[in-house]
């Protein structure tokens, strides 16, 4: 992924989800002693930095998208 964002022109596609869960990651992290608050803050600024920026498109789900990545989840998560 983060090769990804470095490259010019690159069409990033995020769901609302996933605005949700970068920042359950980086709560984690804190609560994990492997990131401070400080560098919370820090990586929250520059992800919504990036948002505002439009470096990420962000899409909303349909109940189909939901169904779909369940059964992707329940066939593929522990192969």
């Amino acid at each position: 992924m983060e090769s990804l964002v470095h490259v010019p022109d690159t069409r990033l596609i995020i769901s609302q989800l996933s605005l949700i869960e970068i920042q359950s990651v980086f709560a984690t992290k804190v609560r994990t002693g492997v990131i401070d608050k400080a560098t919370l803050d820090q990586l929250r600024g520059l992800f919504f930095s990036d948002l505002a920026k439009g470096r990420f498109e962000v899409v909303l789900l349909a109940r189909r998208h939901f169904q779909s990545a369940e059964a992707l989840v329940r066939t593929h998560a522990v192969d």
